[in-house]
């Protein structure tokens, strides 16, 4: 008897009170647990769709959640990224794409760099870059074609196509660096090029080098 009394009066302040505590006589939140939880047994849902919210807790214990997918991009945009990507060839390979944070590289015919966003943009979206061009002058000193470009847009649509990084000259054995960020972004990227000659006989060979570091 005393069992089901019990259970009649837990059953009853669950259906008055809107607020139920645990560990405490003053609930702040509809279940106020002032301790710790267990839970025994979970079950790996990382590639179950459904589950696309990570539970997040403040100062003061008070649960919320996070999408998924924005947790995701909060770890990636704080780590250090080196990607690189050579081709030994008479030509450059625009299948062979260097994906780095949130760009996508290649060579194409010329050759030329390119670049476009490692996802197509939701709208109009404007980027901007900088690039230093070194030509082999036979000496050491900064002379001859050398020179530096700044704040240079770039306009990807939603079709999110492939741009031109240098499509004014040739830039076989010239090195060149390119500093490029995404609007609202933290990280700062710097894409270098080295597309030099290897061979001229008996056909001509190249080996093209691109290196992106994010910061």
């Amino acid at each position: 008897m005393k069992n089901i009394l019990l259970l009649l009066v837990f059953s009853n302040s669950l259906l008055t009170y809107s607020q139920v505590g645990i560990g405490t006589r003053t609930p702040q939140k509809t279940l106020d647990i002032n301790g710790d939880l267990r839970v025994a047994a979970t079950s790996d849902k990382g590639s179950d769709p459904q589950y696309d919210k990570v539970l997040v807790a403040n100062a003061d214990g008070t649960v919320g959640a996070w999408q998924k997918d924005n947790v995701k991009e909060q770890i990636a945009s704080t780590l250090m990224e080196n990607k690189k990507v050579v081709v030994f060839s008479n030509a450059p390979d625009i299948n062979r794409t260097m994906e780095c944070g949130r760009f996508e590289f290649r060579f194409n015919v010329g050759p030329v760099p390119q670049v476009k966003l490692s996802t197509n943009p939701a709208q109009q979206t404007v980027v901007y870059y900088s690039r230093i061009h070194r030509e082999n002058s036979g000496a050491s000193s900064f002379y001859g074609n050398n020179t530096f470009s700044s704040n240079q847009p770039l306009t990807f649509e939603t079709s999110n196509d492939w741009q031109s990084l240098d499509d004014s000259s040739n830039i076989t054995d010239t090195l060149n660096e390119i500093y490029i960020s995404y609007p609202g972004d933290n990280n700062l990227y710097r894409l270098t090029l080295l597309p030099r000659t290897m061979q001229t006989s008996p056909t001509t060979v190249y080996f093209y080098t691109m290196m992106c570091e994010k910061f």
